[in-house]
């Protein structure tokens, strides 16, 4: 499977019907990934599925006035308690995953405190994969995509409420959907006068993410140059303040680390490697900051402008 999307939409079709079939598509690829989760092959499965997820929630969200109200509601519900069980292991995934990078940053004299604060990451990554497994032992995460499977097979006949908003052709919704997204992603990103706080570019990430999905949903609906260009930048955008956010992340827990008191508590040789550490994590920081404010300029500016224009077939 490939966890692209990849989908040809007529203009004309119902919206409601383009709904289902993208689900129907995100239900494919986190089907997929259940076996390699399980197994714990890789952590690209628990990445793979989780992006799907996300982008099934992202596209019920987006569809509101489409998708019957209960629907929408019952699946967001079932959707977000899959994100919940996924998350803290995958943010672990992404900590030791760091390990090489963060080696390559630090003297060699802090090399072993920077090991055995990456073998206590990896023992509590240990930990969330054991409650990982009791959450497939009690079906926990393929139950809800049973109840989505039987839900979109079912289709929006099965319910009283469907919005009139069902019919209308996706090639115009999805239209609106893009404009409405962007317009509310460029008012976050120039918001106030001062810098950006770390909870306002996060704020800005899960917008840009909504965004780029919606783009990806649609893109066979608008002109693929103008598609891909836009696409590009939002990558490079959404890639930057991913890269803060693990940030954010990764800095917090270096500073819960070095709180802890009693068993547990970092060695001295550990405590001074993350004070090294958290030096230059936040370096880094300030460096990706100076890069997405140059990015998100490029990123509102008139050749996207031109772009989203033709996208959402505006003159």
């Amino acid at each position: 499977y490939s966890s692209r999307m990849s989908l040809a939409l007529e203009p004309d079709l119902p919206s409601g019907e383009a709904a289902l079939t993208i689900a129907g598509h995100l239900l494919g690829t986190l089907k997929a990934n259940l076996r390699g989760m399980e197994q714990d092959i890789d952590s690209e499965f628990l990445h793979d599925f989780r992006v799907a997820g996300r982008r099934t929630r992202s596209l019920l969200t987006l569809m509101k006035g489409v998708l019957p109200r209960e629907f929408r509601r019952e699946a967001l519900s079932r959707f977000t308690r899959l994100g919940e069980l996924t998350g803290p292991m995958r943010d672990l995934d992404v900590w030791l995953l760091r390990f090489p990078s963060h080696k390559k940053i630090l003297p060699e004299n802090f090399h072993p405190g920077l090991r055995e604060i990456f073998g206590a990451i990896a023992r509590r990554r240990s930990a969330a994969r054991n409650e990982f497994e009791s959450a497939f032992k009690e079906k926990e995460l393929q139950f809800p995509l049973h109840v989505w499977e039987t839900l979109l097979a079912e289709g929006l006949e099965a319910w009283e409420d469907v919005p009139r908003g069902a019919s209308r052709p996706i090639g115009v919704t999805a239209a609106k959907v893009i404009a409405r997204r962007f317009a509310k992603l460029v008012a976050l990103g120039t918001a106030g006068e001062g810098e950006l706080s770390d909870q306002d570019l996060h704020r800005l990430r899960i917008e840009c993410k909504k965004l780029r999905y919606a783009l990806e949903f649609f893109s066979s609906l608008f002109p693929g140059q103008a598609t891909a260009g836009f696409l590009a930048t939002l990558r490079k955008l959404q890639d930057q303040l991913g890269d803060h956010h693990d940030l954010v992340v990764q800095l917090a827990d270096l500073r819960a680390m070095l709180k802890v008191r009693g068993r547990g508590r970092l060695s001295p040789t550990a405590a001074a490697a993350a004070g090294a550490l958290m030096i230059k994590l936040e370096e880094r920081k300030k460096k990706i900051r100076t890069r997405f404010a140059k990015t998100f300029r490029k990123f509102i500016g008139d050749e996207n402008a031109a772009a989203l224009g033709r996208i959402t077939r505006r003159k």
